[in-house]
């Protein structure tokens, strides 16, 4: 099967691509530098075998500009960016070898992302929580544990920064209801039973 290129008309909201239009209507989109390599004009009959290649290739440096531009705006996770691309439309195929580009260039790291993330939330955070959001972003165990140090003594400052806080905000419930507030939410935060069970009976909310 075979079409014949009629217009290439320009996108509007994405000045580097166009819609290849044939006599049957809209065909592809194509980008600029992908028309210009393969010199697809008006006029121009495309076969199948060569109307194949040009969506494998195009799809596939297409992912890398939407991966490109996805982690412009901040870190991601492998996972965050492969179903980033997969909402977009991407293939499968396409989007691994758009991650394994960003990857080879150091723009997704899993292991830098979880030090980070542990870095930036410790002070608001127990181990557990940390570990638990890091997962949902697509980070697995083996990574977290591998990259990231918990310090079980900053964990107990975090823990009893929280208490100081969580009393003043506190103060004026009964001290039996406050205890319950305060236990409630470090464990919310991620803090352990135990830790959480000492700080309390040693009296750190009195």
């Amino acid at each position: 099967m075979s079409w014949e290129v009629t217009e290439l008309q320009p996108q509007k909201r994405k000045k580097n691509r166009f819609n290849i239009i044939t006599d049957e209507g809209y065909l592809l989109s194509l980008s600029a530098e992908t028309i210009v390599k393969h010199h697809i004009r008006a006029g121009m009959i495309l076969e199948e075998e060569l109307l194949e290649k040009l969506r494998q290739e195009d799809t596939r440096k297409y992912a890398k500009e939407l991966a490109a531009d996805y982690l412009g705006y901040a870190p991601r996770t492998r996972s965050q960016v492969r179903s980033h691309l997969l909402r977009k439309g991407i293939d499968a195929e396409s989007a691994e070898a758009a991650l394994a580009t960003m990857e080879e260039y150091g723009y997704i790291d899993d292991a830098a992302y979880a030090r980070e993330f542990a870095r930036c939330y410790s002070a608001k955070l127990g181990a557990a929580a940390i570990r638990s959001k890091l997962m949902e972003k697509g980070i697995s165990r083996e990574v977290i544990e591998t990259s990231v140090e918990f310090s079980r003594e900053a964990e107990r400052e975090a823990a009893a920064g929280l208490v100081a806080k969580l009393r003043e905000k506190y103060d004026s419930l009964p001290k039996e209801k406050r205890r319950q507030r305060i236990y409630q939410a470090l464990l919310r935060k991620g803090f352990s039973y135990g830790d959480a069970a000492e700080l309390l009976c040693n009296g750190e909310d009195e």
